[in-house]
């Protein structure tokens, strides 16, 4: 997503802040095991057990935060990865197809997208379903009606917020990029048809909006006007 800056286009001061707490955090938490041990071979049996039962008492608050930013993190690697798949899968068929993108996902099963787990985010908890109904369970929103010759940064599908806990949306582009960005970015983009399809030429924005629809567009998230 975008980074916070001030009227001068300087990053804010509290983005650096907010880099430097963890860091300090991490530092006086690996210290005070070695500061404890050095107390305990000089017999300052206080200074040792106060400061050992300190650094307990820390990792048991702070390891089901760490363990609960592991899973996320694990989940939006899983999610890139899987929604990337499908868009390249769109890639191949359209290729085939004389350059025509794939109406649904559930096509994609013949061209390197057959696996069922590719189209849930791991973020979500949700649990594969049969692919012959791919489009009914699939957590993922595509983009249908595409051409090769739209442009390279045009939508091609999206993991709704709704799968990330109302923090996050996954993107992915023709070309196969992959963009993170929050609900309010998300939202700001679907109203801008301009950069959703990634041109300003105003003939060829109207063809695009005539022959492309978003698919499953039930996410509350969603608030497209055009």
């Amino acid at each position: 997503s975008a980074r916070h800056v001030d009227s001068e286009g300087n990053p804010q001061m509290n983005e650096f802040v907010g880099m430097a707490i963890p860091l300090i955090v991490a530092v006086v938490w690996i210290s005070l095991p070695v500061v404890s041990v050095s107390a305990l071979l000089r017999k300052r049996w206080g200074v040792a057990i106060g400061l050992g039962g300190l650094w307990v008492l820390s990792a048991l608050i702070c390891l089901p935060s760490l363990v609960a930013n592991s899973v996320a993190k694990i989940g939006i690697a899983y999610c890139q990865t899987n929604l990337s798949l499908p868009a390249r899968s769109a890639a191949m068929y359209a290729e085939k197809h004389d350059g025509l993108y794939p109406l649904g996902l559930s096509s994609l099963t013949n061209h390197g997208a057959n696996y069922s787990k590719l189209f849930v985010c791991k973020s979500s908890g949700h649990i594969p379903g049969d692919m012959e109904r791919l489009e009914e369970w699939t957590d993922y929103v595509y983009v249908s009606g595409l051409i090769t010759n739209d442009p390279a940064t045009c939508v091609v599908a999206f993991c709704p917020p709704e799968n990330h806990h109302g923090k996050l949306v996954c993107v992915v582009h023709r070309d196969g990029s992959v963009q993170w960005m929050n609900p309010s970015e998300f939202i700001a983009l679907t109203n801008a048809p301009a950069e959703f399809f990634g041109t300003t030429d105003t003939n060829r924005l109207a063809e695009i909006q005539k022959r492309v629809r978003i698919l499953r567009s039930t996410s509350s998230y969603i608030k497209v006007e055009w």
